[in-house]
């Protein structure tokens, strides 16, 4: 019994791995001052905060920390 629910749980994982619809994605790390980590990296800011993109590698993606003082 404990077999069958492992192997049904099993093939369930591969095949939401296999849906491209359910991938994870990378969030932003927030840090108080973002920098560019390769050469396709660029900063863009979206609502007064500071952003970092990347095309190469999605896990450099950055934004600012958010500053509770810039809003008084």
């Amino acid at each position: 019994m404990i077999g069958r629910l492992m192997q049904s749980v099993s093939q369930m994982g591969r095949r939401l791995l296999a849906n491209p619809t359910v991938q994870q994605q990378r969030g932003f790390k927030v840090k108080k001052f973002p920098k560019l980590r390769c050469e396709h990296c660029y900063f863009i800011r979206i609502d007064g905060r500071l952003h970092v993109e990347c095309h190469a590698a999605p896990k450099h993606k950055q934004r600012e920390e958010f500053d509770i003082k810039t809003l008084w």
